[in-house]
């Protein structure tokens, strides 16, 4: 979050077993993102932190089913902005990438999006007009991500958790992170589990079926 550059964005995909502590770790990030203070205290050992002072933080959980305005309108809320998405309330409609940059441009943001599976889950079952909720959401999360990491904001950073051990859709969204046209010539894509543990397996056994598609 301490980027050099003015297009330091980017996102990162947190993935481990129930019990991991995906969700603990969410909550770290986001405090030593707010509160500046605990930095030093905390990173001491391992990192020196700069002068980044306190960053925007947005948290979302998927047990949240019942957000009338979509994921989108949740994240506006948060930022106090909410009625720059107001265009795309009623009726529900998922905001482009232009759209995003615009709520996002600014001060540093971090958003957090945590147990994701349950909310799809349950807009399955909501129809809006010739559509579902879930393709909605679908949409505007894959242009939320495009928006993050068109190298067109500075320091918004965008963690995910709950990714699927399913290795085409685990290529499906790290395709979707690493897209045609960016600036960068590489994009990191980290995939975090305790070494040794059944999902350190699960992984491996993925990673080789992978080079076999």
């Amino acid at each position: 979050m301490e980027g050099k550059t003015n297009s330091a964005s980017g996102t990162f995909l947190l993935s481990q077993s129930i019990g991991g502590g995906k969700t603990h770790n969410l909550i770290t990030l986001g405090l030593l993102a707010k509160y500046p203070k605990y930095r030093k205290q905390v990173m001491a050992d391992f990192f020196k932190p700069g002068d980044l002072g306190a960053v925007a933080v947005v948290a979302f959980s998927g047990r949240k089913t019942s957000k009338p305005f979509g994921i989108w309108g949740e994240i506006a809320e948060q930022l106090n902005r909410k009625t720059a998405f107001n265009e795309f309330y009623s009726p529900l409609k998922p905001p482009d990438p232009n759209k995003w940059v615009e709520l996002l441009r600014g001060e540093p943001v971090l958003i957090l999006l945590d147990k994701l599976p349950p909310y799809f889950e349950a807009a399955r079952a909501v129809a809006v007009g010739k559509t579902y909720l879930d393709r909605l959401t679908e949409i505007a999360l894959a242009n939320l991500l495009a928006a993050v990491n068109n190298n067109k904001l500075f320091r918004a950073y965008l963690v995910i958790t709950n990714l699927p051990w399913n290795p085409t859709r685990l290529e499906q969204r790290k395709g979707r992170i690493h897209r045609i046209g960016q600036l960068r010539p590489e994009v990191l894509i980290c995939n975090m589990r305790y070494r040794g543990s059944v999902e350190d397996r699960i992984h491996q056994l993925l990673s080789e079926r992978m080079v076999n598609i």
